[in-house]
């Protein structure tokens, strides 16, 4: 963590806040696949790819200072 806000003020990183925690929870991670097919008639052309995002959406619990 960068920086960390509080009521007992403001506490910068240099880089990281030391003993900052954050608390996630995984919501959603893509498991279908894009693909692409590319095709040209009689041009004997054909192209098939697939493709997978490779995001994660996340969902924030808590922030836990030091």
């Amino acid at each position: 963590m960068l920086l960390l806000k509080t009521n007992d003020g403001l506490t910068i990183g240099q880089p990281l806040v030391p003993g900052a925690k954050v608390l996630a929870e995984v919501m959603e991670h893509p498991t279908t696949k894009v693909t692409v097919q590319h095709f040209r008639r009689r041009k004997n052309y054909r192209r098939f790819r697939g493709h997978r995002q490779p995001y994660t959406r996340l969902r924030i619990r808590s922030i836990v200072p030091a």
